[in-house]
């Protein structure tokens, strides 16, 4: 008898990646309605890997879901915007990532932040 065992790739070291929101969907956890952001890493040598976070699904200015939306637009939320979660899909932004140790020892990653994309360098002048 033979069982192929699926590998899984090697965690990434803690750091900042480029990346795009490839997916966004609703899912019910175990706080309650969440959404699950899916970030595709786009250098080339990441081969578009992709990594999943969790925020808790709630209008609160002070909550995960509301700073990474105001990184997804790369702007400020103005008071009461309703944000169409949809139109964030293929946005850029930089990942703050993350390697951490299960109690067992696997390791695995974990965003910790998004971020926007910092503007090009050609945008400022050297004084």
């Amino acid at each position: 008898m033979q069982v192929q065992f699926k590998s899984t790739a090697e965690p990434l070291s803690t750091g900042e990646y480029s990346a795009e929101l490839a997916a966004i969907e609703q899912s019910d956890g175990q706080f309650g309605t969440q959404v699950k952001f899916t970030f595709a890493l786009t250098a080339p040598e990441h081969n578009g890997r992709r990594l999943t976070a969790y925020a808790r699904l709630s209008g609160s200015t002070q909550g995960k879901l509301y700073r990474w939306c105001q990184a997804l637009l790369a702007r400020p939320i103005r008071e009461n915007e309703r944000v169409d979660l949809n139109a964030l899909l293929n946005r850029p932004c930089t990942l703050v990532v993350i390697r951490a140790t299960k109690p067992d020892g696997t390791a695995y990653n974990r965003i910790e932040d998004v971020l926007p994309v910092p503007p090009p360098d050609d945008l400022f002048e050297a004084s």
